[in-house]
This record gives structure tokens, C-alpha cells and sequence, in this order.
């Protein structure tokens, strides 16, 4: 009995239907029912000859009477089951082609389609890609091909610890990877690596490497100095790295983007602090205009870019040719214009090729219109700078017709510059973020600006220019490129109409004289800065009264 019980489970491992065998042994006509004997002893002779056959192969290579073996095997299998299986494999093979005849075409293989239930009828059409999505991956190239292992690997040279990617981002010109790196006996950092969109082979230049390496002293003297940028961990201007390509690790700054948070409504903390939305703003806006503010305390004699002749953040920035961003969708390379001594000459040097640029390249209507706005805009300049004139634009004009860049290389600029001076007199030109974006200012909580982000290269400009720029957001609908961001029915920028942005300037300028008066040193003006202080105040209540604030807002 239990070897009857062993032969079953070995049949049962070997799947054999018991019953199909039955059936197919059975004479036609002849009941299949056989009694469990039978069925058993069936079943054991098929596990013995299964087992013979399958699990003593080499003992029959090695047997001279193997063969003889497996002949009777094969004389006691039933007839009925060789035919039964020979049958069952013809059908599962597929009907044989046959030859077609000299001058007869071969018939079309048919559609697998009609045997399935429901199958199309129609021939699978293969989607399109979408336009965009194309001039999407030309525009970004390998940078979008960039693997999260390659970061990883990168971050651990860096670090010597592990690291995890939490996030990817893909900006205007740069994509990058925030990540954070466990290292041990210390708190983690988060970090991010941000890498160009020019960083490939085909579009990266001497002067781009020129660029990011300034950038990155930039970066690391305003945290230094201002604690108004992240600090830059590492870079590369090469392609000899885990990225193959440049990059920079910088921290990542805290807080959020301003955008994010402008039109965000109040939470029970903000409702407690600031009542109205309108407040709130308020606040965020003399905190922007502080931040301002400390850049602007360094005096330069120039107005150009800044740059570092060496790594050490601890030395002051000098003045240089101003640094205009090449345009690979363009195929324009990175170049550099005049620093000047006189702002006259700044905006001068820019209006003569403002104009030679706009001869070469604007249709007949177009180029009427065009000087039709510079005739408007040059008016208001000579009002604003007497300086501004036609003799001064003419002599730029002829300059630059014949040499239109001066510098040409890194090394010609770096030998140009002048350095930064603290006198009163002769500094005129200040340190200004080229764009002042609420995309670009993080604020914590509490409604205070804790950085600014995307110092590319800054510039210096003249006093006034610097105090009285409004921020890019609050002048939307000055700017051509972005009027469509002004009205209250656009879905990303609510309650954006031009009421609300001329209030909002109104905050900005009323933080700005404030500073102003602020840094005000002289003791024989206290008491005029005594009345002025008072007279400010109350114009800053006078904008905060509920009366004034938009229904919108309350």
C-alpha cells in the first residue's frame, strides 16, 4: 500500500493524466470506468517506464543492453497513446507552406487579427510624436539622457557618502538634481547639481567655462559677504566626471519661492500676524528692498560685470566687460561689451547697438516702428541723463561699427578691470541682481527673504537705476513678453491686474526711500531726516488703510 502511495505522488510529479490515458486505451464503444486497481497499476507502470526514461539517461549510455531495454519499453506502451499524442502535435503545427507554381504569386500571409475575439480590424497606426515635445528634446539634447546613478556616483566622489535623489527640475537653461547626501558624524545636506543646458560637446566653449567658474566665486563671495546665495560645495568646467559634462553643487537654499507663496492664502500663523493678504505682501516687499539694499552698500567706480581673479571669496570682486549669455538655439556664441566709467556711456554703447542690430535684421515696417520707439525712448533718456546725446551716440556708433566687440576672450577682459573703491565720490555703480524674479527670492514662513538663487554673473549700474528697478514681477505689464501674465482670469497669476501691481510698486518705492534715508550718515541732516522719517510713516499708513485695499484681497 505505501508503495502504491509512493508511485502516485511520482506520477503526480511527473504529470500524468491518469484519466486521458484511461481513455485513450479504452476500445471505442467500451465504458472508460475502470476500477482503482487498475487505475493504479496503470499509473505505476507509466511512472516506472517515465522514471527509466528520464532519470537514468547516462546509465543507459553506459549499458550495452540499454537499448534492448527500451525497444520492450516501447512494447508495452499502448498503441493508442503514441497515436492519440502524434495526433494532438499535428494539430498544434501550423499547416505547411506549399511551393507555389512558376509564374503564381504566393498568397499573403492572412492576419492573426481573425483569431482574436474582438481583435482590430483596422492596421495598428503608430502615434506621431508630438511637435513640441520634439523641439523639447533637440533643445535639451544629452542633457535630458542624464541618469540618476551618474548623480549618485558624482555626489559620492564629492562627499565620500551616499547620497538620494528627492528631486528633478528642469528650469529655462538648467536641469537639476536635488538630492540629499548622508554623511556620517554629521547632519545631512541637501544639495542640488546643476548642470547647463549648453554643458555638451557641441555647444560648450571656452567662454562658458569661463562663465561658470566666475559663478561660482560669485556665488560663494555673496554667501560669504551677504549670506544672500548658496554656497557652491564643487564644479567642474570639463567633461572628465561621472556626469561627462559640467556641473555645479551648490546647497540647496531654505525656504520657498515667492511665487509660491505671493498669492497663497493666509493660514491661522499668517492671519494672526499680518490680518490681510495685502499686508502680508507688504511685508515680503520690504524684505526684497532690504535684501536689495545690502547689495547695494558695496560702491564700484564702473558699470560692468563683476569678476574674481582668484578662488579666495574673502577678496573683493573688480569690474569688467559686461558678459552678454551666447544662444545656442541661435548658434551666437557668449560675448562681451565696453565697461564704462560714465553711465551715459553704458546706455549710449547700448542704444548704438540696439540700432546697428536693428538695421541689419527688421523688415521695412518693422524698422519704422522700432525707430519710432527709440525716438520716444531716447527722449526720455537725454530728459533723465543730459549727458545722453547725439554727439555721444554718434561717436559709440562709429566705434562699434568698426570694432563692435572690443574683447574677445576671457584673458583680454581679465586684464581690464577696475577694481571696487569705498570712496563717495568717485563710486557710483552698485551690485544688482540681473533677475529680481519671485522665482528667484526664497522666503521663509515668517514672510522674510532668506536667499537669493540664479546668480548667473551680476553687474553693476548706476544709483538710481539700482534703487528705483522695480522687481520683473511688479512690472508685468510693462513688459511686452509678459502682458499676458496681467488680468485676474489668467490660471498661474490671480488677482495679477494693474491695480494691484501699481500698489505693489508703491510698497517697493516706499522701502526704498526708507533705506535711503536709512543710510543717510551725515549728523547735520538728523533733524531734515527726523521730518522726512515722519512724513514717510505717514504715507505708509496712509497706503495700509483698509479703504485702499481691493475687495479681492480682504
Amino acid at each position: 500500500m505505501g508503495e502504491a502511495l509512493l508511485m502516485r505522488e511520482i506520477a503526480a510529479t511527473l504529470e500524468i493524466d491518469i484519466k486521458r490515458v484511461s481513455k485513450a486505451i479504452t476500445p471505442k464503444g467500451q465504458s472508460t470506468n475502470m476500477n482503482t486497481t487498475q487505475t493504479q497499476s496503470l499509473s505505476i507502470h507509466q511512472s516506472t517506464t517515465s522514471l527509466k526514461s528520464a532519470g537514468h539517461k547516462s546509465e543507459r549510455a553506459l549499458d550495452p543492453s540499454a537499448a534492448a531495454i527500451r525497444k520492450q519499453e516501447n512494447k508495452e506502451f499502448p498503441e493508442q497513446i503514441k497515436s492519440q499524442l502524434e495526433n494532438e502535435h499535428k494539430e498544434k503545427l501550423p499547416p505547411p507552406k506549399m511551393p507555389a507554381k512558376q509564374g503564381q504569386k504566393q498568397p499573403a500571409a492572412e492576419s492573426s487579427c481573425k483569431d482574436i475575439p474582438n481583435g482590430p480590424k483596422q492596421p495598428i497606426k503608430v502615434p506621431v510624436d508630438d511637435p513640441e515635445e520634439i523641439a523639447h528634446k533637440k533643445r535639451w539634447g544629452e542633457i535630458l539622457e542624464i541618469e540618476d546613478k551618474q548623480v549618485i556616483d558624482l555626489l559620492f566622489k564629492v562627499f565620500y557618502s551616499k547620497a538620494v535623489i528627492t528631486d528633478k527640475r528642469l528650469g529655462g537653461f538648467n536641469r537639476v538634481f536635488i538630492a540629499v547626501v548622508m554623511r556620517p558624524f554629521t547632519a545631512p545636506i541637501k544639495v542640488a547639481v546643476r548642470i547647463n543646458i549648453r554643458a555638451t560637446n557641441e555647444r560648450w566653449t571656452k567662454l562658458d567655462a569661463f562663465k561658470l567658474q566666475q559663478q561660482v566665486r560669485t556665488c560663494n563671495w555673496i554667501h560669504k559677504k551677504y549670506n544672500l546665495a548658496p554656497k557652491v560645495w564643487s564644479h567642474d568646467t570639463g567633461f572628465k566626471n561621472s556626469l561627462k559634462r559640467p556641473y555645479m553643487i551648490m546647497n540647496c537654499v531654505d525656504g520657498r519661492p515667492l511665487n509660491y507663496e505671493w498669492h497663497a492664502p493666509l493660514g491661522a500663523y499668517g492671519k494672526k500676524k499680518f490680518q490681510t493678504l495685502e499686508k502680508k505682501q507688504a511685508h515680503i516687499m520690504k524684505s526684497v528692498a532690504q535684501a536689495v539694499a545690502k547689495l547695494s552698500a558695496k560702491t564700484f567706480n564702473a558699470g560692468g560685470t563683476l569678476y574674481f581673479p582668484s578662488d579666495d571669496a574673502t577678496k573683493d570682486p573688480q569690474v569688467g566687460s559686461y558678459f552678454h549669455e551666447g544662444n545656442h538655439e541661435s548658434d551666437s556664441p557668449p560675448f562681451f561689451t565696453p565697461a564704462y566709467y560714465s553711465w551715459t556711456d553704458v546706455l549710449a554703447d547700448n542704444w548704438a547697438r540696439m540700432k546697428l542690430k536693428q538695421s541689419r535684421n527688421s523688415s521695412p515696417v518693422q524698422q519704422l516702428k522700432t525707430d519710432g520707439a527709440l525716438w520716444v525712448v531716447e527722449k526720455v533718456l537725454h530728459t533723465i541723463w543730459p549727458g545722453f546725446n547725439e554727439a555721444c551716440i554718434h561717436r559709440l556708433r562709429k566705434t562699434l561699427s568698426s570694432n563692435p566687440h572690443r574683447f574677445q576672450t576671457s584673458e583680454e577682459v581679465m586684464k581690464t578691470l577696475h577694481p571696487a573703491t569705498n570712496d563717495p565720490d568717485s563710486g557710483q555703480f552698485h551690485i544688482k541682481h540681473m533677475d529680481l524674479g519671485y522665482q528667484n527670492i526664497m522666503i521663509d514662513h515668517l514672510g522674510n527673504v532668506t536667499q537669493f538663487i540664479d546668480w548667473d554673473l551680476i553687474n553693476t549700474v548706476n544709483e538710481h537705476v539700482c534703487c528705483t528697478a522695480y522687481p520683473t514681477w511688479l512690472s508685468a505689464n510693462w513688459n511686452f513678453y509678459y502682458k499676458d501674465r496681467v488680468g485676474d482670469g489668467h490660471p498661474h497669476f490671480p488677482k495679477n491686474s494693474k491695480v494691484h501691481l501699481e500698489r505693489y510698486r508703491e510698497y517697493d518705492a516706499a522701502t526704498q526711500l526708507l533705506i535711503l534715508i536709512g543710510h543717510e550718515e551725515s549728523t547735520n541732516q538728523s533733524a531734515t531726516k527726523q521730518k522726512v522719517m515722519m512724513q514717510f510713516q505717514k504715507w505708509w499708513n496712509d497706503l495700509l488703510k483698509p479703504k485702499n485695499i481691493p475687495p479681492e484681497l480682504d
